[in-house]
């Protein structure tokens, strides 16, 4: 969902946590003739380990004697090991940093990648500005043959004005995209590539999917792999091709149509300007008018510099051409010398700057560990055009961004060697030969540190195809027969710590004790919140700040709720702002596993304020007592005071002094600290608000930095 908020995220912390089940070895059982069958010569199969890289071809003896059977090589040309280092770009299908390719991958292969960006800089959009752009993108991608993907990326985009006054901020959040590559093999060094792409905005003001501004983006690529060569060198070439059917602008025509509606004196609507939104907000929230005919070049080096170790340093160049499909008419403006620079409010025209498309150059290195399906990025995007000169037809580029990317694939290496199990064919003199295979169990217990069964715990086998095992009451387990070795199991429960024990089968079998401890989890819970108005409406795109041991900042959805999910043990401060409400601050604590609901009621602001300011102090009227002599004020001076109180939660940068008045000067005190506690009850914080005598007929409010 899309919503205008004021002040700026204090942390945005993101968790993923991807788990995978990898299996690569397969036992047949050996099935014994039964009782009674008469003995025969004709080939029975038995099992016989083998161990890979395999023999060439199968073999047979006789007797009780076993040979290794082969393992068949991949039909595929493709070597495994280059064939699994594909990894997803920004957004989504594989390739480089942005720029996809056509190349095969594994199919099955699953990909999740996180990717991170940001970019502050002053004097950007306006001169005497500073801009703040912080995003991530959450990527998912499959492939589902040899030759097709298919991916789904889900991205938040955060921008933020802290300078000049007054502050502004926009959240991006939930904007999906889904898509397919397909690749198609030219022979030789040469691969072609296709992708699709739909991208889908939330509405401004939330209430899900913005279906008018749904944009659809077609490319096609052409790769060049020189690994491919007899004698490889480890270069790529990727060039792409496409077009983006942007209609990102219809996020913003209800808006532009409110502020239209109440312009005093409008001109004609295609002539007018003021009702547009501004440079910021076309920036936040990338608004285009325009398509672009889209390109770029990028050349890739995976580089081996250790065993299971590399590096891919990436270069890639992008532009986009503005192609004006939607017949948009740019309203025409006074030509000034400033126009359309950070020194200027008033945008230009495509048509008459076309400096203003967006050209980029990129520079990266993913970095490949030895640690199974786990790679990282490291990069930047640098604007070379369209970031000094601004239109209304397009959102502003950025001037560069840090890239920073995890991505965790399956299966994502070569397979490991080692002994596996598979059917071969023994002729025998007289009789059937049975293959002997010494087995045993273990018998497993699963317990805390202080020996408390843990019941209802999953065991999986690790490199085994076996079903994975659940504890019964007693915290015991029994596996199936296992070959004598080392047996690894992976034991779990949502209450504890993943880990994993070993025992090993002898090598004439028999079952083996093992006992596997866990450790207790962090205590986590879950807040369901509502956020309402007095007369129990929901308030819809409330803007709610969560600190304490974790700190998050979410939207209240159409019915007003939020949810916080895996927050750990400790006590917490949620903020709820929004548009026409006092700020109101809540408490809670984390103790305990579970759901804790927790209902916030918002109060409106009086149509015309009871405050105002008079240079640096706040006139307060409306403050009132009883009596000469009172110390507690009137009902009817709340209001005032919760003024009071939102403008300090609302810039923390002020302090306040209060100074009471009265018939002598202990009571002009005991009121100023009667009003300081009331202020204090309302969330301002204590050592930004103090009290003393001194008014003379009547109450005053100092505000100082």
């Amino acid at each position: 969902m899309t919503r205008a908020v004021s002040g700026w995220p204090r942390a945005v912390l993101v968790q993923v946590s991807v788990v995978f089940a990898l299996t690569s070895a397969v036992t047949v059982s050996a099935q014994a003739p039964a009782p009674g069958t008469p003995p025969s010569s004709a080939p029975v199969t038995e099992l016989a380990p083998v161990t890979t890289p395999p023999a060439p071809a199968p073999a047979a003896v006789s007797g009780n004697s076993a040979v290794a059977a082969t393992v068949p090589e991949d039909s595929s040309s493709l070597d495994w090991d280059r064939a699994h280092r594909r990894y997803s770009t920004w957004y989504g299908p594989t390739g480089g940093l942005f720029l996809f390719d056509g190349r095969a991958s594994v199919a099955g292969a699953i990909r999740v990648q996180l990717g991170l960006d940001g970019f502050t800089a002053d004097d950007f959009l306006n001169t005497g500005d500073n801009i703040e752009l912080s995003n991530q993108t959450l990527a998912l991608n499959v492939s589902a043959t040899q030759w097709l993907e298919i991916y789904a990326t889900l991205a938040n985009r955060s921008a933020h004005q802290t300078k000049p006054a007054p502050v502004r901020s926009l959240d991006t959040l939930g904007d999906v995209s889904v898509g397919g590559r397909a690749g198609i093999p030219l022979g030789g060094l040469f691969d072609f590539g296709v992708d699709l792409r739909v991208s889908l905005t939330n509405q401004t003001g939330g209430g899900g999917f913005e279906w008018g501004a749904t944009s659809v983006a077609l490319r096609t690529a052409l790769s060049m792999d020189l690994e491919r060569l007899a004698n490889p060198i480890p270069l790529l070439f990727r060039l792409n091709l496409g077009y983006l059917f942007d209609n990102s602008a219809a996020v913003v025509e209800p808006t532009e149509n409110a502020r239209y509606n109440r312009l005093s004196s409008p001109a004609d609507k295609a002539d007018e300007t003021e009702h547009l939104v501004s440079r910021f907000e076309r920036y936040a929230m990338n608004v285009n008018r325009l398509d672009r005919l889209v390109g770029g070049v990028g050349v890739e080096l995976p580089l081996k510099v250790a065993e299971s170790f590399y590096l891919h340093p990436i270069v890639e160049w992008q532009i986009g051409l503005p192609i004006n499909r939607q017949s948009y008419d740019c309203a025409y403006v006074v030509d000034t010398p400033d126009i359309g620079t950070n020194k200027s409010d008033v945008d230009s025209c495509y048509e008459r700057d076309m400096a203003s498309l967006p050209m980029n150059l990129g520079f990266g290195v993913r970095v490949v560990p030895p640690v199974r399906g786990l790679s990282a990025v490291l990069g930047v995007d640098i604007g070379l055009l369209g970031t000094t000169t601004f239109v209304r037809d397009l959102a502003p580029n950025t001037p560069w961004r840090v890239l920073v990317g995890f991505s965790y694939d399956y299966d994502a290496r070569p397979q490991p060697s080692g002994t596996q199990y598979v059917p071969v064919e023994v002729q025998g003199d007289d009789k059937p030969v049975v293959a002997a295979a010494n087995t045993g169990r273990v018998q497993g217990s699963v317990a805390t540190a202080d020996n408390r069964a843990i019941a209802n715990a999953r065991v999986r086998y690790i490199g085994l195809p076996l079903t994975d095992m659940i504890t019964g009451d007693d915290g015991h387990f029994v596996t199936e027969p296992l070959q004598p070795g080392p047996a690894t199991l992976e034991v779990s429960h949502p209450e504890y710590e993943t880990a994993r024990c070993s025992a090993t089968i002898a090598a004439n079998g028999g079952d083996v004790p093992l006992l596997c401890t866990l450790k207790a989890s962090p205590v986590v819970g879950t807040v369901n919140g509502q956020v309402s108005e007095g007369a129990g409406l929901p308030v819809s795109g409330a803007r709610v700040i969560l600190s304490g041991p974790t700190n998050s900042l979410l939207l209240t959805d159409a019915q007003g709720a939020f949810t916080l999910s895996d927050l750990p043990a400790g006590s917490y401060q949620l903020r709820v702002e929004a548009g026409g409400y006092f700020i109101q601050l809540s408490s809670f604590t984390i103790d305990k596993r579970g759901k804790l609901p927790i209902t916030v009621t918002l109060r409106r602001k009086p149509i015309a304020p009871t405050i105002s300011y008079v240079g640096d102090t706040v006139e307060a009227p409306t403050i009132q007592y009883a009596t000469d002599t009172a110390t507690v004020p009137l009902a009817s001076s709340q209001a005032a005071i919760a003024e009071i109180a939102d403008l300090l939660l609302s810039r923390p940068d002020l302090y306040l002094q209060v100074l009471g008045f009265g018939p002598t000067n202990e009571v002009g005190l005991a009121r100023a600290q009667v009003i300081r506690q009331k202020l204090i009850e309302a969330g301002v914080p204590a050592n930004h608000v103090d009290a003393a005598g001194g008014g003379i007929t009547k109450m005053r409010f100092v505000l100082h930095r």
